[in-house]
């Protein structure tokens, strides 16, 4: 009788599932006796004996009718965390960015330089995404005093809002991205760094992404007591989105 339920069940839920594997709206979920879970679109069913199901594209399962209790359809959830826009590419919701950043011609006097950044926020729309950040830059410099020279390290902080614009919405996108802050320590006021990217996705369905920027950023350091002087330089950046 349970076999004569299941084979209903596959039937009834066949065409639902044809559709499913085109737009990913529908899917089959199989538990088994065990009370594990199997969830994805069914291809294949052979009465009184097994049953095939595509969990992801590349990884089909067979399963035995023996171990089945039961199959369901069910609507698949359209907006999720990191959910989205489509099956790949872009994705609604929360992101992090971790950034490594590669700067020439800031702080000319520097001959060591060594800057991260973190970002996070949320995409509203395919093509927009809003954000706050944090910088930190440390940066070496020599002076001669004296007839001496002196070796002075400097950690600057700075806290900055982000906004970037996607030109589309597929795995591979290109994007214009800007931040502006300000410096939370004494050695350092405003900043703004408009860049040019590209977002190379790692995986479909999923926020997982290398990106890579290259621009300008303005610097307003303090330079010597009281004294602020504009910097500007080149910056490759290089992050990784989650």
């Amino acid at each position: 009788m349970r076999r004569i339920f299941l084979l209903l069940i596959v039937a009834l839920t066949g065409f639902a599932t044809c559709f499913a594997q085109e737009d990913g709206s529908r899917y089959n979920e199989v538990t088994l006796k065990n009370g594990h879970r199997v969830t994805g679109n069914i291809v294949e069913y052979k009465t009184d004996q097994y049953l095939r199901i595509v969990k992801s594209p590349g990884d089909t399962a067979t399963i035995m009718l023996s171990d089945v209790e039961i199959v369901r359809t069910k609507n698949r959830p359209q907006v999720s965390f990191g959910g989205g826009f489509g099956s790949k590419g872009l994705q609604k919701g929360y992101y992090g960015d971790v950034y490594y950043d590669v700067v020439y011609g800031s702080m000319k006097k520097a001959f060591q330089r060594l800057k991260f950044s973190t970002v996070h926020g949320y995409q509203f729309l395919p093509y927009l995404r809003l954000g706050a950040g944090l910088e930190y830059f440390r940066y070496t410099q020599e002076y001669r005093i004296d007839e001496k020279n002196v070796t002075d390290h400097t950690n600057l902080f700075i806290l900055f809002a982000d906004a970037r614009c996607h030109f589309t919405k597929s795995a591979i996108s290109p994007y214009f991205d800007l931040r502006a802050g300000y410096g939370l320590n004494k050695h350092s006021k405003f900043y703004i760094s408009p860049t040019l990217g590209v977002r190379f996705g790692l995986k479909q369905g999923t926020p997982l992404a290398i990106n890579t920027e290259l621009g300008i950023e303005w610097l307003n350091p303090e330079t010597s007591p009281g004294v602020y002087e504009k910097e500007a330089g080149f910056v490759l950046r290089l992050g990784f989105e989650f």
